[in-house]
């Protein structure tokens, strides 16, 4: 119980800092093309709205390097 309560406050901190420092751009999410993938973004997605923060989400196939160069400059 201790090490997901641990977890729980380590992700708070988390999120409220992603908040502070998007500075009025949408957070992106991408994601995987697969269940998981799917339902993470999903869940991800229904916390931001929930915030009333802009957001949005890429399902992607397959994460490349090349595609992490892209997503850095746009």
């Amino acid at each position: 119980m201790e090490k997901t309560q641990e977890f729980l406050e380590a992700c708070k901190k988390i999120a409220f800092e992603l908040c502070l420092k998007k500075n009025g751009f949408p957070i992106r999410i991408f994601s995987h093309f697969d269940t998981d993938g799917i339902t993470a973004a999903s869940i991800l997605s229904l916390m931001l709205k929930r915030r009333n923060i802009a957001f949005h989400v890429k399902i992607i196939k397959r994460l490349e390097y090349n595609y992490l160069d892209k997503i850095k400059t746009t």
